[in-house]
């Protein structure tokens, strides 16, 4: 009895000794702007603003990453058309006067006090050749499982037992690199579309596919619902200067009307640099053994992305 008393204590303090608090030797980085713009066809160009954080300096998330003092905004197209426009600190700006078209070359400058000037280039690429070959619904019935209420439910809470099997066809331009993402949308609503921006409507945005395509060993998690392995955005190496075709899965919305918005998006090669790095860090998030994952940016002197995106969208009834 008397051994286990004193083995008891020595255990306990062993594991006191274990604990030390490590102490952060670095420099601490300033703030740099942090700047998010997409140029797409026929849509308003919109900058979003930002002030990136010193790790250890982060104590909420409200407010903090918000500019302090106006910024000025220059876009520079085709080498001569100048648009350029200034923020009072607000989150976003539009460059109401310009919406980008197929081939406009883009060259950004933001510039705010306290920080450096930053820039970054991109230029809009041609709409990809897709199309649709087929597509029919048919028959998959909901997965359920048993929630943290103990009870039943469907997986997919708002899904029926009907999936809409669609196969597509790539077109792919040869002797030279091209990067795309898919989006598929399966959509219910309680009228027709096209919807309005206060329509109700319940959307799913994750579809499946057992092509190679969408296969991306890099991706060891599930994130933001899908599968490990499973990637939407791609690049042309299966496929370049070739026909190259494909099918996916999308589950009907429970709703008086339902049907699929599938769009294939051509992107800039730093917008497809910028969305898989994003996907290496969130799988990363909740794993403390992982290495960090840097997110890629094009902007210099600062942070963030300026990438181009065209698409080729369709419409499917179920």
């Amino acid at each position: 009895m008397k051994r286990e008393i004193f083995i008891i204590p020595v255990f306990v303090l062993l594991l006191s000794a274990c604990e030390k608090t490590l102490e952060f030797s670095g420099g601490i980085t300033d703030p740099k702007l942090t700047v998010c713009a997409l140029a797409s066809p026929d849509t308003t160009f919109k900058v979003y603003l930002y002030q990136s954080l010193f790790f250890l300096d982060i104590h909420t998330y409200s407010s903090q990453f918000y500019l302090d003092s106006d910024a000025a905004v220059q876009l520079l197209v085709n080498e001569t058309d100048l648009y350029s426009t200034s923020s009072d600190t607000i989150e976003s700006i539009d460059l109401s006067g310009y919406k980008p078209l197929i081939n406009d070359e883009l060259s950004l400058t933001v510039s705010c006090e306290g920080y450096e000037t930053v820039t970054a280039q991109t230029t809009v690429l041609e709409r990809p050749s897709f199309k649709i070959t087929d597509h029919y619904s048919l028959y998959s019935k909901n997965p359920v499982e048993v929630m943290s209420d103990g009870m039943i439910h469907p997986i997919d809470f708002w899904g029926t037992d009907t999936v809409m099997n669609i196969s597509c066809m790539i077109n792919d331009p040869g002797n030279v690199s091209n990067y795309y993402r898919l989006s598929v949308k399966s959509i219910g609503s309680t009228k027709e579309g096209p919807l309005g921006v206060d329509d109700w409507a319940t959307v799913k945005d994750i579809f499946s596919s057992d092509d190679i395509l969408f296969v991306d060993n890099n991706i060891s998690v599930s994130i933001n619902g899908w599968p490990e392995h499973f990637s939407n955005v791609f690049d042309d190496s299966l496929f370049d200067g070739k026909e190259y075709t494909f099918a996916v899965e999308s589950r009907q919305r429970s709703a008086a009307y339902s049907w699929v918005e599938i769009e294939l998006q051509h992107i800039s090669e730093d917008l497809y640099k910028y969305l898989k790095s994003v996907e290496l860090a969130q799988c990363s998030t909740n794993d403390i053994y992982a290495e960090p994952v840097n997110i890629f940016s094009n902007v210099g002197n600062g942070y963030g992305i300026l990438g181009s995106l065209s698409g080729r969208k369709f419409y499917l009834q179920f």
